[in-house]
């Protein structure tokens, strides 16, 4: 009997399989035992990434160590397609709230793939830093809405310097 088939067998109890998700006092557990007091290494990889708590805790880690010399590469991974989103968003908001400075450091790449059953293929990309290689047309939407929102920002500030440009000039002609 293949591997296939005994994964076949589990679909009726697949659904109990799924949606058990780390605690935060153990995900700092777990996460002190691995790294003890030396810095968190360059990669990061969650194969099951739940609501991140996990990556999270990665993460602060990283945060907090001293000496940043590397980029920090983050691979996340679900079965479930919102569930990446909310890690992706959950990392992205805690960068941005505490320290926005790390952001070009940090590489996120996050995949809804079954990693059981396809991890020889490549992966569904939910959110990567390069926007050219998403593959979720509900993100690729946002950033685009995003960026066409930033672009509108900066014509009005453009038209509200000239504006003021213009005001003063006539000031000083008068």
């Amino acid at each position: 009997m293949s591997l296939s088939e005994d994964i076949g067998k589990l679909t009726n109890v697949w659904p109990i399989l799924l949606d058990h998700f780390t605690p935060p006092e153990v995900a700092n557990a777990i996460c002190s035992m691995l790294n003890g007091d030396k810095v968190i290494g360059e990669k990061i990889g969650e194969i099951s990434c739940g609501t991140g708590v996990l990556v999270l805790e990665a993460l602060k880690s990283y945060v907090n160590s001293e000496n940043r010399n590397k980029k920090l590469k983050m691979c996340i991974n679900d079965l479930d397609n919102r569930l990446v989103k909310i890690t992706v968003i959950q990392c992205l908001f805690n960068l941005m709230v505490n320290d926005v400075d790390l952001l070009p450091d940090i590489h996120i790449r996050a995949y809804q793939n079954d990693i059981i059953t396809e991890w020889t293929k490549n992966g569904y990309i939910v959110y990567d830093n390069d926007p050219n290689m998403i593959q979720e047309p509900y993100v690729m939407r946002f950033l685009e809405h995003t960026r066409s929102q930033e672009k509108l920002y900066r014509n009005l500030d453009r038209c509200m310097e000239l504006e003021r440009t213009y005001q003063s000039s006539l000031l000083i002609k008068a």
